[in-house]
């Protein structure tokens, strides 16, 4: 009927209820709460139903009302004649192990944040960037044009040479930043 016959003190520790308390009632009835997960308690019953071993991993209640996390085992004991007796449950404490996940967990997405916003600014500042400098290499490239004498026109290449390559460098920035944030768009050329 999946009442308590027996438990052991690990139980009463882990718990918080003494023996007395618990013989005759469904562990449900007391260890289940709020924060259970309803598809969880629906997997058990199924299991307890259908006469077969499970291992869940579910948040109980201890007695002061605290919730805890149990990874619990439920096996099915059977006679000589494989008719059942009784279910044997065992449990073990994995709050912490728990707790660590989740903080893991809000770490891998700050993270996450932390990599798009920098994905983000970085073309946004390549973008800033290009259009200014754009305008500067066009203008030295006009300048280039002009009557210049060979150490002006020199200055001239200079300052377009090394806006060029600067262009090419935010370029880069732009593509790497496209790749991380998955906005990286492949033309198909044939060769």
């Amino acid at each position: 009927n999946g009442e308590i016959e027996w438990c052991n003190e690990a139980f009463t520790r882990l718990t918080g209820y003494e023996l007395q308390e618990v013989i005759g009632r469904k562990a449900g009835d007391f260890l289940q709460g709020e924060e259970t997960d309803p598809e969880s308690i629906a997997s058990m019953r199924k299991s307890l139903n259908e006469r077969s071993s499970i291992a869940i991993e579910i948040v109980n209640y201890h007695a002061n009302g605290s919730p805890y996390w149990i990874e619990l085992k439920i096996d099915p004991v059977l006679d000589d004649s494989g008719n059942l007796t009784n279910f044997i449950a065992t449990q073990v404490d994995i709050t912490e192990r728990k707790k660590f996940e989740q903080n893991l967990f809000q770490a891998k997405q700050a993270a996450e944040l932390a990599n798009k916003a920098k994905s983000e600014f970085l073309a946004a500042m390549s973008h800033e960037l290009r259009t200014p400098l754009n305008g500067v290499i066009g203008m030295a490239e006009l300048l280039a044009d002009s009557d210049l004498d060979p150490r002006q026109r020199s200055f001239v290449d200079t300052c377009r040479r090394s806006g060029q390559s600067l262009l090419a460098l935010i370029n880069d920035i732009l593509d790497f930043s496209k790749i991380e944030s998955g906005k990286l768009e492949l033309d198909t050329h044939p060769f």
